[in-house]
Protein backbone atom coordinates (compact mmCIF):
# COMPACT_ATOMS: atom_id res chain seq x y z
CA UNK A 1 0.00 0.00 0.00
CA UNK A 2 0.77 3.23 -0.97
CA UNK A 3 0.36 6.12 1.53
CA UNK A 4 0.95 10.20 1.78
CA UNK A 5 1.70 11.21 5.34
CA UNK A 6 0.73 14.90 5.95
CA UNK A 7 2.23 16.16 8.81
CA UNK A 8 3.88 19.34 11.20
CA UNK A 9 7.90 19.94 11.01
CA UNK A 10 8.09 21.37 14.27
CA UNK A 11 10.81 20.24 16.02
CA UNK A 12 9.08 19.21 19.17
CA UNK A 13 7.05 16.56 16.88
CA UNK A 14 9.99 14.86 15.01
CA UNK A 15 10.66 12.19 17.69
CA UNK A 16 6.83 10.88 16.88
CA UNK A 17 6.61 11.54 13.31
CA UNK A 18 9.79 9.55 13.02
CA UNK A 19 8.36 6.38 15.37
CA UNK A 20 4.99 6.61 13.12
CA UNK A 21 7.08 6.76 9.87
CA UNK A 22 8.93 3.51 10.82
CA UNK A 23 6.23 1.47 11.91
CA UNK A 24 4.23 2.01 9.01
CA UNK A 25 7.43 0.94 6.63
CA UNK A 26 8.35 -1.70 8.92
CA UNK A 27 4.49 -3.30 7.67
CA UNK A 28 5.35 -2.54 3.71
CA UNK A 29 3.77 0.41 3.95
CA UNK A 30 5.53 2.80 0.68
CA UNK A 31 5.57 6.21 2.21
CA UNK A 32 5.70 9.68 0.84
CA UNK A 33 5.59 13.25 2.93
CA UNK A 34 5.36 16.70 1.61
CA UNK A 35 7.22 19.40 2.66
CA UNK A 36 8.07 22.60 4.99
CA UNK A 37 5.27 24.95 3.87
CA UNK A 38 6.50 27.98 1.98
CA UNK A 39 3.26 29.56 1.28
CA UNK A 40 -0.48 29.95 2.39
CA UNK A 41 -1.19 27.11 -0.37
CA UNK A 42 -0.49 23.44 -0.90
CA UNK A 43 2.15 23.34 -3.28
CA UNK A 44 1.80 21.97 -7.07
CA UNK A 45 4.12 19.37 -6.10
CA UNK A 46 2.88 17.98 -2.91
CA UNK A 47 -0.65 17.88 -4.62
CA UNK A 48 1.06 15.30 -6.96
CA UNK A 49 2.08 13.28 -4.26
CA UNK A 50 -1.12 13.03 -2.43
CA UNK A 51 -2.76 12.08 -6.38
CA UNK A 52 -0.94 8.86 -6.63
CA UNK A 53 -1.08 7.49 -3.27
CA UNK A 54 -3.87 5.16 -2.16
CA UNK A 55 -4.14 6.66 1.33
CA UNK A 56 -3.56 10.00 3.26
CA UNK A 57 -3.06 9.63 6.53
CA UNK A 58 -3.19 12.92 8.83
CA UNK A 59 -1.17 13.32 11.76
CA UNK A 60 -2.43 16.06 13.76
CA UNK A 61 -0.46 17.17 16.62
CA UNK A 62 -0.69 20.35 19.07
CA UNK A 63 0.59 23.62 18.59
CA UNK A 64 0.42 26.09 21.00
CA UNK A 65 -1.13 29.32 20.27
CA UNK A 66 -1.52 32.35 23.36
CA UNK A 67 -4.96 33.15 23.71
CA UNK A 68 -5.74 36.47 22.60
CA UNK A 69 -5.56 38.80 19.22
CA UNK A 70 -4.05 42.05 21.05
CA UNK A 71 -0.12 42.63 21.94
CA UNK A 72 -1.51 43.09 25.14
CA UNK A 73 -1.61 39.09 25.97
CA UNK A 74 1.67 39.01 25.02
CA UNK A 75 2.24 41.29 28.61
CA UNK A 76 0.06 39.35 30.42
CA UNK A 77 2.09 37.55 33.55
CA UNK A 78 -0.11 34.40 33.35
CA UNK A 79 -0.48 33.81 29.75
CA UNK A 80 -3.20 31.89 28.47
CA UNK A 81 -2.73 29.24 25.27
CA UNK A 82 -5.13 27.92 23.06
CA UNK A 83 -4.04 24.27 21.53
CA UNK A 84 -4.79 24.07 17.93
CA UNK A 85 -3.15 21.71 15.29
CA UNK A 86 -1.26 22.48 12.18
CA UNK A 87 -3.13 24.54 9.35
CA UNK A 88 -1.15 23.35 6.94
CA UNK A 89 -2.20 19.62 7.89
CA UNK A 90 -5.61 20.67 7.28
CA UNK A 91 -5.38 21.82 3.87
CA UNK A 92 -3.44 18.53 2.80
CA UNK A 93 -6.32 16.81 3.93
CA UNK A 94 -9.06 18.92 3.13
CA UNK A 95 -7.31 18.03 -0.41
CA UNK A 96 -7.16 14.64 -0.20
CA UNK A 97 -10.78 14.36 1.12
CA UNK A 98 -11.22 16.47 -2.18
CA UNK A 99 -9.80 13.59 -3.91
CA UNK A 100 -11.55 10.81 -2.56
CA UNK A 101 -8.81 9.88 -0.75
CA UNK A 102 -8.89 6.96 1.75
CA UNK A 103 -8.69 8.39 5.15
CA UNK A 104 -6.40 7.79 8.23
CA UNK A 105 -6.31 10.92 10.79
CA UNK A 106 -4.42 10.46 13.82
CA UNK A 107 -4.99 13.27 16.32
CA UNK A 108 -3.47 14.33 19.79
CA UNK A 109 -5.25 14.43 22.80
CA UNK A 110 -5.67 17.97 23.46
CA UNK A 111 -6.26 19.97 20.54
CA UNK A 112 -9.40 22.20 21.10
CA UNK A 113 -12.54 22.35 18.65
CA UNK A 114 -10.61 19.61 16.15
CA UNK A 115 -12.56 20.91 12.90
CA UNK A 116 -14.98 18.30 11.73
CA UNK A 117 -13.28 17.63 8.48
CA UNK A 118 -15.69 16.08 6.05
CA UNK A 119 -14.99 12.12 4.50
CA UNK A 120 -15.67 8.79 5.89
CA UNK A 121 -12.60 8.63 8.57
CA UNK A 122 -12.15 7.37 11.56
CA UNK A 123 -10.41 9.36 14.58
CA UNK A 124 -7.01 7.40 16.46
CA UNK A 125 -6.40 9.54 19.28
CA UNK A 126 -2.87 9.68 20.77
CA UNK A 127 -0.61 10.83 23.25
CA UNK A 128 2.84 11.64 22.99
CA UNK A 129 3.97 9.11 26.02
CA UNK A 130 4.89 5.46 24.98
CA UNK A 131 1.83 3.69 26.21
CA UNK A 132 -0.74 6.24 24.03
CA UNK A 133 1.48 5.91 21.30
CA UNK A 134 1.81 2.14 21.34
CA UNK A 135 -2.32 1.52 21.71
CA UNK A 136 -2.54 4.10 18.57
CA UNK A 137 -0.25 2.00 16.24
CA UNK A 138 -2.02 -1.45 17.07
CA UNK A 139 -5.63 0.83 16.14
CA UNK A 140 -3.74 2.34 13.00
CA UNK A 141 -1.91 -1.23 12.29
CA UNK A 142 -5.81 -2.73 12.08
CA UNK A 143 -7.20 0.33 9.39
CA UNK A 144 -3.70 -0.17 7.75
CA UNK A 145 -4.77 -4.44 7.37
CA UNK A 146 -8.15 -3.25 6.59
CA UNK A 147 -7.66 -1.18 3.43
CA UNK A 148 -4.49 -3.60 2.42
CA UNK A 149 -6.74 -6.76 2.33
CA UNK A 150 -9.41 -5.57 0.01
CA UNK A 151 -7.14 -4.19 -2.74
CA UNK A 152 -4.49 -7.06 -2.65
CA UNK A 153 -7.80 -9.12 -3.30
CA UNK A 154 -8.63 -6.61 -6.30
CA UNK A 155 -5.27 -6.62 -7.09
CA UNK A 156 -5.21 -10.69 -7.61
CA UNK A 157 -8.68 -10.77 -9.26
CA UNK A 158 -7.19 -8.19 -11.64
CA UNK A 159 -4.09 -10.02 -12.72
CA UNK A 160 -6.51 -13.45 -12.90
CA UNK A 161 -8.40 -12.00 -15.68
CA UNK A 162 -5.10 -10.60 -17.50
CA UNK A 163 -4.43 -14.71 -16.67
CA UNK A 164 -7.57 -15.51 -18.56
CA UNK A 165 -7.74 -13.01 -21.49
CA UNK A 166 -3.86 -13.71 -22.31
CA UNK A 167 -4.93 -17.67 -22.61
CA UNK A 168 -8.01 -16.82 -24.31
CA UNK A 169 -6.60 -14.35 -26.69
CA UNK A 170 -3.19 -17.12 -27.52
CA UNK A 171 -5.58 -19.80 -28.03
CA UNK A 172 -7.86 -17.84 -30.51
CA UNK A 173 -4.08 -16.60 -32.52
CA UNK A 174 -3.27 -20.57 -32.56
CA UNK A 175 -6.63 -20.86 -34.04
CA UNK A 176 -6.18 -18.21 -36.45
CA UNK A 177 -2.93 -19.23 -37.62
CA UNK A 178 -3.99 -22.98 -37.72
CA UNK A 179 -7.18 -22.20 -40.31
CA UNK A 180 -4.63 -20.15 -41.84
CA UNK A 181 -2.45 -22.72 -42.59
CA UNK A 182 -5.54 -25.19 -43.81
CA UNK A 183 -5.82 -22.81 -46.23
CA UNK A 184 -2.56 -23.46 -48.02
CA UNK A 185 -2.81 -27.44 -47.65
CA UNK A 186 -3.20 -29.65 -50.72
CA UNK A 187 -6.98 -30.30 -49.79
CA UNK A 188 -7.72 -29.55 -53.21
CA UNK A 189 -5.46 -32.08 -54.55
CA UNK A 190 -7.05 -35.07 -52.40
CA UNK A 191 -10.24 -34.34 -52.96
CA UNK A 192 -9.77 -34.16 -57.05
CA UNK A 193 -8.08 -37.90 -56.56
CA UNK A 194 -10.69 -38.96 -54.45
CA UNK A 195 -13.29 -37.89 -56.73
CA UNK A 196 -11.73 -40.12 -59.84
CA UNK A 197 -11.27 -42.92 -57.82
CA UNK A 198 -7.87 -42.37 -56.99
CA UNK A 199 -8.21 -43.58 -53.62
CA UNK A 200 -4.65 -44.41 -52.94
CA UNK A 201 -3.23 -41.78 -54.59
CA UNK A 202 -5.72 -39.33 -52.36
CA UNK A 203 -4.13 -40.59 -48.92
CA UNK A 204 -0.65 -40.73 -50.09
CA UNK A 205 -1.20 -36.70 -50.63
CA UNK A 206 -3.12 -36.75 -47.36
CA UNK A 207 -0.73 -38.53 -45.20
CA UNK A 208 2.45 -36.83 -46.59
CA UNK A 209 1.63 -33.27 -46.98
CA UNK A 210 -1.31 -32.55 -44.37
CA UNK A 211 -2.04 -34.96 -41.95
CA UNK A 212 1.25 -33.71 -39.45
CA UNK A 213 0.23 -30.38 -40.48
CA UNK A 214 -2.94 -30.89 -38.71
CA UNK A 215 -4.87 -29.73 -35.06
CA UNK A 216 -4.80 -33.72 -33.24
CA UNK A 217 -8.77 -33.22 -33.11
CA UNK A 218 -8.86 -32.81 -37.51
CA UNK A 219 -6.65 -35.86 -37.90
CA UNK A 220 -10.08 -37.72 -37.66
CA UNK A 221 -10.49 -36.16 -41.08
CA UNK A 222 -8.83 -37.96 -42.79
CA UNK A 223 -9.96 -41.70 -41.82
CA UNK A 224 -12.08 -41.75 -45.11
CA UNK A 225 -9.40 -42.67 -47.02
CA UNK A 226 -8.70 -45.77 -44.72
Amino acid sequence: MKAFIGHSFAEQDENLINNIKSFLAQRGVQIETGEKAQNKSIAGKVKERIDRNDVFIGIFTIERLLAGKNIASWFKKSKQYEFTTSNWVLQESGYAIGKGKELIFLVEKGIARFPELQGDAELIYFTHDKAGLNEALLKLLDMVQGMSLPRAMAKQEQLLNQDQESVAETEDKAKAQQQSANKTLPWKDVFEAHDEGKIDKAKEIYDKSIKNKLHPEEVSMGQCFS
